[in-house]
């Protein structure tokens, strides 16, 4: 199969019968799809396709190595943007019909995770100023508009933001201390945890999170957790 991504299966028409990978289509598209021994007769009778062939598999390579060691040295949100980003660019448009789930499977990570980074970009966003020059009028005065309110506004939606995120963490806290039983934690972290328990359940099987997520930013909008 070949696509605006390269090609797959390349290492099929190479040497062998079987590819040595495996591969998901993960947007709609346009491919060519040609069978193994065709490409394979069409390698062998071009010594310059058969060089790119192998080029090619030495570059995908490389960027599954590259790929795995991004994993292990970045944080999710410059995981999931740098994903994002080249998803963008080989899809050639604005519109990445992903789901939470599907983003947290090629990330490797929890589900809340890809929504806390959500916000936490969200954040970022509005933490812009909102208002930047003042244009002069007529008669050289300077038509001087406070921004005030949509300031405070904008950083009433970056706490509600905080909210959630650290609500979030509380849950994912809170589920790693089940693992580490019958070690208990310090009494600041047992307290924490017990009121956590108090308004959602241990995660015991998959549900949506996020009523869990909003019973514990209410609590901490309520200074449940001020201990």
């Amino acid at each position: 199969m070949v696509g605006r991504d390269g090609v797959l299966g390349a290492s099929s028409s190479l040497d062998g019968k079987l590819s040595l990978s495996r591969a998901m289509v993960q947007l709609t598209g346009e491919a060519l799809v040609c069978e193994p021994g065709a490409l394979k007769d069409a390698a062998l009778q071009s010594p310059s396709l058969l060089s790119l062939f192998i080029r090619h598999e030495q570059v995908l390579y490389a960027q599954a190595q590259q790929s795995t060691a991004c994993m292990a040295a970045h944080d999710i949100q410059s995981r999931l943007c740098r994903w994002l980003l080249r998803a963008r660019d080989l899809s050639g448009g604005d519109s990445l019909p992903f789901t939470q789930e599907f983003l947290a499977q090629m990330l490797g990570v929890r589900r809340t995770s890809v929504t806390a980074v959500a916000l936490i970009n969200e954040a970022k966003v509005l933490a812009h100023p909102a208002s930047v020059d003042n244009v002069p009028t007529s008669g050289g005065k300077e038509d001087h508009v406070s921004m005030g309110m949509t300031s405070a506004l904008k950083l009433r939606q970056i706490v509600e933001n905080a909210e959630l995120v650290l609500a979030i963490e509380l849950l994912a806290a809170s589920e790693g201390l089940e693992y580490r039983k019958p070690l208990k934690p310090g009494l600041g972290v047992r307290e924490g945890h017990a009121r956590v328990r108090e308004l959602v359940a241990r995660l015991t099987e998959d549900r949506s999170m996020s009523s869990d997520i909003e019973s514990i930013a209410g609590a901490i909008r309520a200074g449940a957790f001020d201990i």
